[in-house]
């Protein structure tokens, strides 16, 4: 049964109104999440608030590994591996489709906002780290508009979807160290990560996440991620912050996260 309109930012039942009114800008690092009730038309139910902070801009043209050449040449044992969803939204990459997917989001874009903050997050792991990257990018992209975005986003968690991806997940083997980023839909992961959670062996990896919210941290994602990978080192000491953080505050927060991590 098709369910009445439930803003994935709040967990409340609302019509299209601006993502994100209300929500505390502050940055979290722990998996503690708040919750919220969500109304449906069959059913009350708790769930974890949760939230994306997506533009839609996406950051490169194709998706798969990349490899710096400081990475080549250290032989870092360091991965990120993103979700974006910018980059795997119909037309990613087109300026036109890039602001409509911004505007439904926002209602305009905020200022000190020039890409998502995925991606402003990923961006300065790689360059601090030097660590490889992998962009998620899925076959069967979701619609630019955020209002569609989000139903189909629910519907694919529920239906529990099998996605293809534009090319071969990672061999993890080489890697020690694995930093996990992505925005909180529904309380969780995209339905895409979880499928990802459930291919490639995390055994012996540690796992430090990272994305982005609107109001309830990394919800359940922590716990998705030691349930579907046991074998793994799941760090507490995850980074999450505010999708309407300005991209220089978010690469502060993430140079700060690194330096408490050690890097």
């Amino acid at each position: 049964m098709r369910r009445q309109w439930i803003s994935p930012l709040t967990g409340v039942m609302t019509a299209a109104a601006p993502a994100g009114c209300g929500v505390s800008d502050s940055a979290q690092t722990s998996g503690t999440a708040g919750t919220a009730t969500a109304v449906s038309t069959d059913t009350t139910q708790e769930a974890e608030t949760s939230g994306t902070g997506d533009t839609g801009t996406a950051d490169t043209a194709e998706g798969g590994s990349t490899q710096s050449e400081e990475t080549a040449s250290s032989g870092s044992r360091i991965l990120v591996l993103y979700f974006d969803q910018g980059e795997n939204s119909e037309g990613a990459g087109d300026t036109e489709v890039d602001a409509i997917t911004s505007a439904s989001l926002y209602g305009g874009i905020p200022d000190g906002i020039d890409q998502n903050d995925v991606l402003a997050m990923k961006n300065e792991i790689v360059s601090r780290t030097g660590a490889d990257e992998y962009a998620v990018r899925i076959n069967e992209k979701y619609a630019p508009a955020y209002e569609d975005m989000v139903d189909q986003a629910a519907d694919d968690q529920d239906d529990d979807k099998q996605f293809t991806f534009e090319s071969d997940l990672p061999d993890l083997s080489s890697y020690d160290t694995i930093f996990v980023g992505e925005p909180v839909w529904w309380g969780g992961m995209p339905q895409s990560m979880a499928n990802v959670f459930e291919q490639p062996d995390f055994s012996g990896k540690t796992i430090l996440p990272f994305g982005i919210h609107l109001g309830g941290g990394f919800g359940r994602i922590l716990s998705q991620m030691e349930d579907m990978q046991p074998d793994a080192a799941v760090s507490d000491d995850g980074l999450t912050i505010n999708g309407h953080t300005s991209n220089d505050d978010a690469r502060s927060q993430v140079d700060e996260w690194l330096t408490g991590l050690g890097y």
